[in-house]
């Protein structure tokens, strides 16, 4: 089993879509929040308008925001693995020009990440289990920070990773249009600008 969580970021999140395939029928939508939907913790709140916000104005602090019932990716009676895909609308807002924080769509065994550090560290993990194959962490990130000590190709790309900051895969951030058909179109995460990300 495992819990979807979004950290360390400005967000405004208009729809969360997530759903299990291989006929599990397992689904959800949201199109605005209420605080009964998330577990937050942190500094994570949910706007009058129904946005989720995980930052504000202080520096170096940490929020989360978990689906609060677990989600389960294989049976384990058969063996087999679900497919799971999920859609979400973010906008990284800064009040300081080309500065912003990061976010991180992750998949856990459990909710809470006790001892996660802000900054470069995305609210994620910290210098001792960070790499750790106990973490059992899958996560999908948006990173704004270049770090050299996590190897990151620049300071706005898209990186997997998998029980370490240290991305599996990483890429510059942006799309194809026309279904990979087009030309590779770059998109800078910290403009302010709605962004959807589609996960599977």
């Amino acid at each position: 089993m495992a819990y979807a969580m979004l950290s360390q970021l400005l967000l405004a999140l208009v729809l969360l879509r997530a759903g299990l395939g291989s006929g599990q029928g397992f689904g959800f939508t949201f199109n605005g929040f209420r605080p009964v939907d998330l577990e937050l913790d942190g500094i994570a709140e949910i706007t009058p308008n129904g946005l989720l916000r995980l930052t504000n104005e202080s520096d170096q602090s940490t929020s989360h925001a978990f689906y609060p019932h677990p989600i389960t990716f294989k049976n384990w009676m058969e063996g087999s693995v679900f497919s799971f895909s999920t859609t979400f609308v973010f906008a990284l807002i800064s009040e300081y020009p080309n500065r912003g924080q990061g976010i991180a769509f992750l998949a856990a065994p459990q909710m809470g990440l006790p001892g996660s550090l802000p900054s470069q560290d995305l609210g994620l993990f910290n210098a001792i289990n960070n790499g750790s194959t106990t973490n059992h962490v899958f996560a999908v990130k948006l990173d704004t920070i270049e770090s050299t000590e996590f190897q990151d190709i620049n300071n706005n790309y898209v990186g997997i990773d998998i029980n370490s900051l240290v991305s599996a895969h990483a890429a510059p951030a942006g799309y194809y249009p026309d279904g990979g058909a087009g030309k590779f179109e770059s998109l800078t995460f910290i403009s302010g600008r709605p962004m959807q990300v589609w996960v599977e």
